[in-house]
Order: structure tokens, then C-alpha cells, then sequence
């Protein structure tokens, strides 16, 4: 397979679909876009995602966008080791989780990532540059969320309910592996692969949300999770910086 993925490196859902490929053991050339710099917003990039955000995911020349369905693409693509399960009840499950995953997990995790990784960035550029790279943005909501970061930033409401949709993530998540120790069925699958970096992002935030006392069964998940070899080929390098 001929695959090129454009990503950043801290971009939860470029993780994800670095995760599926390290699972799948699947080799792929790399091209990283720096987000703070309006790279994923230049025309040659454009051309390939129009929504201008990452990952993209180039096979044979065909670009694929939105990390949950690239996902699915790639355990289509791929036979081995299956990441979708076989019996439609099943798979149903997963879906539902892959949806709760799009809807409110990486919501959650957009105002506390992008105060600080994006905020300092853009708060640096001078108003020309500010005003030449917020035209190139190419969807409304997105832009909007440009222009707030680079001026007075989110609410603190906004920060409360953020942690609140996190803690909500986790107790979730603990209620789910009351029984089990994958999310969907007897071996892991996107669900877990899917959640994982947002897992991890909110223990950054604030780790009182994975408090071991709180969610005992999340942590075990997560080690689980961290001693797969995927983790290690997707995270070595942020958590060595």
C-alpha cells in the first residue's frame, strides 16, 4: 500500500489513525504540519482537505479525510488483525462509542489544547499576519474559534464545562469495563483505539479526571493501552520531550 498521512503530532485525532496503523503494523510515509503555523491551512494542502484540519490519509493517490472513518478504511483495507467486530451487535456497540468519542470527547478537549498549544501562537503574530492567516481558514466555525483564541481566549465557563465533558468521559469509560476489559466484546477494537488519546489528553489536563481511587478499572484499561506496542510507536516521542 502506497499511504501518506498528514498529521501533527499532538493532534488527537491524528493519533488515532496512527494508532490504527501501528495495530495494523502498516507501513505509511509521514508529513507533519505545524498547526501553530497555519500549515494545514496552505492551498496545496487545501486541495487534498478542504476543511482544512488533519489528519489526512493519502492511498494511491486518493485522499481520505475524518479520522473515525479512515479508521474503518483501513481495517477494510487491511485483514489482519481486525479492529471491527464481526457480529453486527457488536459493531453496533462500537459505533456508538466511536460516535460519543466525536460528538464529546474531542469537544471537550478542544479549549484546554488549544489555550495552550494554538493561543501563544497566534497572540504572537502581528494583526497583518493574524488577518492573512484567518482568511485562509476555510470553515466558519473553525475560524471563529482562530479569532477567539488569538483575543480573549475561552471562558472560564467554557474551561468548567470542557473538565466537566471529561469527567463524563471517564466515568463512563469506568462504568464500561465494570465487566470487561475491552470497551466492545473480548479483545480490543476502535473503541478503545479511538478514545485512547483522549484518554491521555485528559490526564494531562487535569489528573484528578483518571483519580486511581475514582476509576480503578480506567487505569487498569489504560496500562493495558500503554503497554501495547502501538503506544509506544505513537507516543515515545511526546512523552520523551
Amino acid at each position: 500500500m502506497n499511504l501518506i498521512l498528514y498529521h501533527s503530532l499532538r493532534s488527537t485525532c491524528s493519533q488515532k489513525v496512527r494508532l490504527c496503523l501501528a495495530e495494523k503494523r502498516c507501513r505509511y510515509e509521514e508529513v507533519r504540519l505545524n498547526l501553530a503555523r497555519f500549515e494545514h491551512h496552505q492551498p496545496d494542502y487545501l486541495r487534498l482537505n478542504p476543511n482544512g484540519y488533519v489528519p489526512t490519509l493519502v492511498h494511491d493517490g486518493v485522499p481520505l479525510i475524518e479520522s473515525t472513518p479512515i479508521n474503518e478504511y483501513l481495517d477494510e483495507t487491511l485483514s489482519n488483525r481486525p479492529l471491527v467486530p464481526n457480529t453486527p451487535g457488536a459493531r453496533h456497540a462500537m459505533r456508538v462509542w466511536t460516535k460519543f468519542i466525536d460528538e464529546t470527547c474531542l469537544p471537550a478537549v478542544v479549549v484546554p489544547t488549544w489555550s495552550q498549544f494554538l493561543a501563544p501562537a497566534v497572540k504572537s503574530m502581528t494583526d497583518d499576519e493574524r488577518d492573512a492567516a484567518l482568511a485562509r481558514v476555510p470553515l466558519p466555525e473553525r475560524k471563529d474559534r482562530w479569532a477567539k483564541i488569538a483575543t480573549d481566549g475561552f471562558s472560564e465557563q467554557e474551561f468548567r464545562d470542557a473538565l466537566a465533558k471529561l469527567h463524563f468521559m471517564a466515568e463512563r469509560l469506568e462504568a464500561a469495563l465494570k465487566e470487561r476489559e475491552w470497551l466492545v466484546g473480548s479483545d480490543i477494537s476502535l473503541a478503545d483505539i479511538n478514545i485512547l488519546p483522549y484518554v491521555r489528553r485528559a490526564r494531562e489536563i487535569d489528573a484528578s479526571i483518571l483519580d486511581p481511587e475514582k476509576r480503578p478499572r480506567l487505569n487498569v484499561w489504560l496500562q493495558r493501552m500503554r503497554a501495547r506496542d502501538s503506544y509506544s510507536e505513537v507516543y515515545a516521542e511526546l512523552e520523551a520531550a
